[in-house]
């Protein structure tokens, strides 16, 4: 973070409430601790045990319910 935008959130977060402070912290510390995804990669080398009829009919199955309206759905 550049000084200048640090400075800002410090100011801001200086002229809040002790408890909308906490709040901030506590947001902030959610934001570091954010679970990721698995790389492309990881995720490729787990389709390896599924057989081609397997994956054929999961790409059918994709492709015949996605995309859909439901009118009565909404």
């Amino acid at each position: 973070m550049s000084t200048d935008l640090s400075q800002k959130v410090t100011e801001v977060v200086e002229n809040l409430a002790a408890d909308e402070q906490l709040r901030v912290l506590e947001y902030a510390r959610s934001l570091v601790k954010r679970p990721t995804g698995s790389p492309g990669k990881m995720l490729a080398a787990s389709a390896v045990g599924i057989s081609r009829q397997d994956l054929d009919l999961m790409q059918q199955v994709i492709e015949e319910g996605c995309e859909r309206i439901d009118a009565s759905g909404w």
